[in-house]
């Protein structure tokens, strides 16, 4: 072989790998070769979303009684900046009431952590399910979230029964006393009574004077009532039962008034059903249901309730006063000038 030949051989074996490489992948471009091709420049990662309210519901057992108080605690966690609320009138139903609501003082941490204490006494047998409705406002948005249901095994309550034995016979009792000469007596002095009620109502002079009507509208007269109550100063000498007949008396006297309903003959479940027919916002349905069954908490369970629900309870009795008031009829000349 030649020289020359052997010098071609040569260069043309050195060009064999750049021909590989030119034929395989090729090197992706560097960025700013990219932008000058028009792909333009990578985006970046998207942000997360912010998180959603976290809840925590836990109670020391899930088993209750029927009209005993039991207490549960709610966690709740947010971002910071989020406004956290619990939603009283949205949370009660029909199954049971909450009788105390304590906010336990918040720790801290990079999120917002509320820590409620709430007191549930249970109105139904069987499986209750306690949902909570909370209010979150971030800036000028709110929103309204439930939290998970808690769910209580409810039963009876204890037997109020002091001593179960089974007790013996008595002995066998005397002969009764003859009854009919008291009925005898007690018929002549019924008889003598009436005859003198007869004879006063003769007798110039003698009637007494009938009772002044009450002209005021209805809701001034509850008004100046429920002015009256928060002076009595039988909230703050705790007298509870007294402070709530007197409330639910100046309601039933108002819806008497206002709706023409006969209100003091109503149970409070025929009232309450008997207020949902009547044309009233329903705001002020669920008001005039929180108010009265609370009372019959107080009157008929023996609760207690806190020392805090006193100016509560009048504060919600003038606004349901103040909803259901109709709007005042227009002037003549306002309504000459309409014209």
């Amino acid at each position: 072989m030649t020289r020359a030949s052997a010098l071609l051989a040569a260069f043309l074996l050195a060009g064999l790998p750049a021909a590989g490489a030119a034929q395989g992948q090729e090197t992706p471009p560097s960025p700013a070769q990219a932008a000058a091709q028009g792909q333009g420049t990578p985006a970046p990662p998207a942000r997360a979303a912010v998180q959603d309210p976290v809840f925590e519901l836990r109670a020391a057992t899930t088993s209750a009684r029927l009209g005993v108080p039991v207490t549960l605690e709610a966690v709740v966690r947010a971002p910071v900046g989020v406004e956290v609320a619990l939603d009283l009138p949205a949370s009660t139903t029909d199954t049971f009431a909450i009788t105390r609501v304590e906010e336990v003082p918040r720790g801290q941490g990079g999120e917002t952590q509320r820590r409620f204490r709430l007191e549930i006494l249970p109105l139904d047998l069987g499986k209750l399910p306690v949902p909570l409705a909370w209010s979150f406002r971030a800036g000028q948005e709110t929103r309204a979230v439930k939290s998970p249901a808690l769910v209580f095994d409810v039963d009876e309550p204890p037997s109020l029964a002091a001593d179960p034995e089974i007790k013996d016979i008595k002995g066998i009792m005397g002969a009764r006393a003859l009854l009919w000469p008291w009925l005898l007596l007690a018929a002549l002095a019924l008889a003598a009574w009436a005859a003198w009620r007869r004879r006063r109502r003769h007798v110039p002079g003698a009637a007494a004077s009938a009772p002044v009507a009450d002209t005021r509208p209805p809701h001034v007269i509850a008004e100046a009532e429920l002015a009256w109550l928060d002076g009595s100063g039988l909230w703050e000498s705790g007298r509870y039962k007294e402070f709530y007949n007197r409330l639910t008396d100046i309601l039933r006297q108002y819806f008497d008034r206002r709706f023409a309903v006969p209100a003091m003959k109503l149970t409070t479940t025929e009232l309450i059903r008997h207020m949902r027919r009547v044309d009233i916002d329903r705001g002020a349905s669920q008001s005039i249901k929180t108010v009265f069954e609370r009372a019959d908490l107080v009157k008929f369970a023996r609760w207690t309730p806190g020392r805090e629900f006193g100016s509560l309870e009048t504060k919600q009795a003038r606004e349901i006063v103040a909803t259901t008031t109709p709007a005042p009829a227009p002037k003549p000349e306002t309504a000459e000038a309409a014209r």
